[in-house]
C-alpha cells in the first residue's frame, strides 16, 4: 500500500508540472504494443524524430491521437501511423500539435481509471462513505455507554484492558502534522474532483483565421544592351523575346504547410488551349521562400503555332496562366491565377495584374480541451480528474499507514499516551497504599477516571515502579484505579497489599 501511494503521488506531481500528460488508449491501431485500455504516459520533449510514439492532437479530434512517426520533419509536420493501420494519418501534426513522447506504460491500469472517475461510483461512494461513518460513529457511541457502566462495577474485568480508539490529540505530535497535512491534500483533491467531474472535458473554441499569400514573378538574365540598363530584367518589365527566350519564373508562398504545385495554362485566340505541368506537387513550408521554375518561351509558341497549322487558323497572341496551387490538409486549396501575355515580340504581365494574391480563411469551430486554472498551473480537465483520484487514494493510504502507526504508538506505551494527553489531570505522587476505608474499583479503561476527574474537580494521583504505572482518583467514598505495564498474570501489584504488610508505607488519612 505504501508503494501504491507513493506512485500515485509521483504521477500526480508529474502530471500537475505540465511536461507530462496521460493517455488512456483506445482501439486497436498501436497493437501488439498497447492495447485498449491501458494507460501510457507521455513527456514533452523539445524535439522529436521517426521512430518515436507520440500524443498529438488531430483538428477536429476531442482525444489525444497515440501514434508513431514514421516520416516528416517538425516544419512540414511529421507522418503518422498506428503500428496496427494499413494507411498513414491524414493529419501531419508539428512539433506544436505534439503533447509528448511515450515514456511509460501500465498495462489495464487506463480500465479502472475510467472505472474509479465514472460520475455513477463517484456519486455512489460520496452517498456511501458518509453511511458508513455515521453508522460507525454510532456505534462507538452506544460501545463507549456500555464501557462507561462497565466501568463503574467493581473488578468488572480483571484480564488485560480492550483497545479504545486513539483521539487525535493523543498521538505525537509529527503525527498529528503528517494527519493534519494529508487532511487538507485530501480535501484539496475532492475540491478538485468535485469540480472537474462535473464540467465537460472539452470546450468549443474557433481556430485562428489563416493567412495565406502568394507572391509571383520573373526574371531573366539578358546580355547589356541599349534595349535594358542593365544584365537582368524582372517583373513586371518585359521580356524581349529578340534578346532572350529564357525566363525564370518565382513563386513564394507564405502560410501554413502544405504541397505545392505549378500549371500553366496556354490559350490563343482561335480557340486552343491546353495546360502543362511546370512543377509539383511537392512539400512547402509556407515561410516565404522562394520557389525558381525555368521556362522556355519559344518551346510555349511553338506549341501554339503547331496546334494553329493543325486547325488552319493563325494562333495570335498567346494569353499564359499561371496556376499555383497550394494544399492544407484540413482546409480549403489556395489556388490564385496570374494572366500574362506572350507575343512573338515580347512576354510580359496581362494588364495590370496584381503579382501578390492573398487568402484569409476563417478559423473552424472545434473542441479544445477544457483546463483548468489553479493559479500556477492550468491542467486540463482530463487531468485534474485523474490527479484528483491519485490524490484522494494516496491520502487514504497515507491515512491508513497513519492509523496503523498509532495503534503500534498506543500499544506500546499506553502511559505516554495518557500523559501527553491528560498531563494536566496528573498529580505524581510517590507509590502510596489505598486507603482503607475506601472502596476500591479497578477501572479497565484511563478515559473513565479522567471522565470523572474531569466532572467533580479531582486529581488523578500517579507514579511508576519496576514499569508499572498505577492512577488513583480518591473521592469521599470510593477509590478508583487504573494500572497499566504488567502483565496480570505476574502477580499483585504494591497497592494489592495491606498496609500492615507494608509497613514502610504511612496509611493515607483523612487529613
Amino acid at each position: 500500500m505504501a508503494l501504491l501511494a507513493a506512485a500515485a503521488v509521483v504521477v500526480a506531481v508529474l502530471l500537475v508540472s505540465g511536461r507530462w500528460t496521460a493517455v488512456v488508449t483506445s482501439g486497436v491501431s498501436m497493437e501488439p504494443l498497447y492495447h485498449q485500455g491501458d494507460l501510457v504516459l507521455v513527456q514533452h520533449q523539445s524535439g522529436y524524430r521517426p521512430g518515436d510514439i507520440v500524443a498529438y492532437r488531430a483538428s477536429g479530434a476531442r482525444a489525444l491521437v497515440l501514434h508513431r512517426i514514421i516520416g516528416g520533419d517538425p516544419v512540414a509536420g511529421w507522418t503518422m501511423k498506428g503500428d496496427n493501420n494499413q494507411s498513414v494519418d491524414p493529419f501531419h501534426p508539428g512539433t506544436a500539435d505534439v503533447a509528448g513522447r511515450a515514456v511509460l506504460h501500465l498495462p489495464g491500469v487506463g480500465r479502472w481509471l475510467r472505472t474509479l472517475t465514472n460520475p455513477f461510483v463517484l456519486a455512489f461512494a460520496a452517498v456511501l462513505v458518509p453511511l458508513l461513518g455515521g453508522a460507525g460513529i454510532r456505534r462507538g457511541r452506544r460501545s463507549a455507554r456500555r464501557r462507561r457502566r462497565s466501568a463503574m462495577s467493581h473488578h468488572l474485568d480483571q484480564g488485560a484492558p480492550r483497545r479504545r480508539p486513539v483521539a487525535l490529540t493523543a498521538l505525537p505530535r509529527p503525527l498529528q502534522a503528517v494527519l493534519a497535512a494529508v487532511g487538507v491534500v485530501v480535501a484539496a483533491g475532492l475540491a478538485l474532483g468535485g469540480y472537474a467531474f462535473f464540467v465537460p472535458a472539452t470546450a468549443p473554441a474557433a481556430d485562428p483565421s489563416t493567412h495565406r499569400s502568394l507572391t509571383v514573378g520573373y526574371s531573366a538574365t539578358v546580355p547589356r544592351t541599349a534595349a535594358y540598363d542593365g544584365t537582368t530584367v524582372t517583373a513586371p518589365e518585359p521580356v524581349f523575346r529578340r534578346i532572350t527566350d529564357d525566363v525564370t519564373l518565382q513563386l513564394a508562398y507564405t502560410g501554413p504547410a502544405g504541397t505545392l504545385r505549378v500549371d500553366v495554362g496556354l490559350a490563343t485566340d482561335n480557340g486552343w488551349h491546353t495546360t502543362l505541368r511546370l512543377a509539383g506537387p511537392a512539400r512547402t513550408a509556407g515561410t516565404g521562400d522562394t520557389v525558381e521554375i525555368p521556362v522556355d518561351l519559344a518551346g510555349w509558341q511553338d506549341r501554339a503555332q503547331a496546334a494553329a497549322a493543325a486547325i488552319g487558323i493563325p494562333a495570335g497572341t498567346v494569353d499564359v496562366t499561371l496556376s499555383p496551387r497550394v494544399e492544407v490538409p484540413g482546409a480549403a486549396a489556395f489556388a490564385p491565377s496570374m494572366p500574362f501575355r506572350l507575343t512573338a515580340l515580347q512576354f510580359a504581365p496581362a494588364g495590370e495584374a496584381a503579382s501578390t494574391a492573398t487568402d484569409v480563411q476563417p478559423g473552424a469551430v472545434t473542441t479544445v480541451p477544457r483546463t483548468v486554472d489553479l493559479a500556477v498551473l492550468r491542467p486540463t480537465v482530463d487531468q485534474a480528474r485523474l490527479i484528483a483520484v491519485l490524490v484522494v487514494v494516496a491520502g487514504a493510504v497515507a491515512a491508513a499507514g497513519c492509523a496503523a502507526l498509532a495503534g503500534r504508538v498506543t500499544a506500546a506505551d499506553p502511559a505516554q499516551v495518557i500523559r501527553r494527553r491528560w498531563s494536566r489531570l496528573l498529580a505524581e505522587v510517590s507509590p502510596m497504599a489505598a486507603p482503607a476505608d475506601r472502596h476500591t474499583v479497578d477501572v479497565t479503561e484511563f478515559p473513565t477516571i479522567a471522565a470523572l476527574a474531569q466532572r467533580y474537580g479531582l486529581m488523578v494521583l500517579h507514579w511508576s515502579r519496576s514499569g508499572v504505572h498505577t492512577y488513583l482518583l480518591i473521592d469521599d467514598t470510593t477509590v478508583y484505579r487504573y494500572r497499566c505495564g504488567q502483565d496480570p498474570a505476574a502477580g499483585p501489584l504494591d497497592t494489592d497489599l495491606p498496609l500492615a504488610d507494608r509497613p514502610e508505607l504511612a496509611p493515607l488519612g483523612d487529613g
